[in-house]
């Protein structure tokens, strides 16, 4: 787990602005079920790339285990609206 987050780390200092990066690095957080440093990162992806119908999805995941699910259900909405195909937000 510690060698993976320095990973993470690297790839952030090499990438800065890559949303990519930061939504792989809330992934790992989700995994470890730290829901709140995973709401952070899809956070900070979505300040990269606001219309990222995964960073939202991401989000709102962290928001519905955190019980935040006034804001859960607002990042879903806008990834439907963003993507009506989009298996994952249905």
């Amino acid at each position: 787990v510690v060698g993976s987050r320095v990973d993470f780390q690297a790839a952030r200092r090499q990438r800065p602005t890559s949303p990519e990066v930061w939504l792989k690095e809330a992934h790992g957080a989700m995994f470890q079920r730290d829901w709140p440093r995973s709401f952070e990162l899809a956070d900070a992806a979505l300040a990269r790339d606001p219309a990222s119908v995964l960073g939202l999805l991401t989000r709102g995941e962290a928001s519905a285990r955190l019980k935040r699910n006034d804001a859960a259900l607002a990042d879903i909405d806008a990834a439907i609206r963003l993507d009506p195909r989009s298996a994952q937000a249905h």
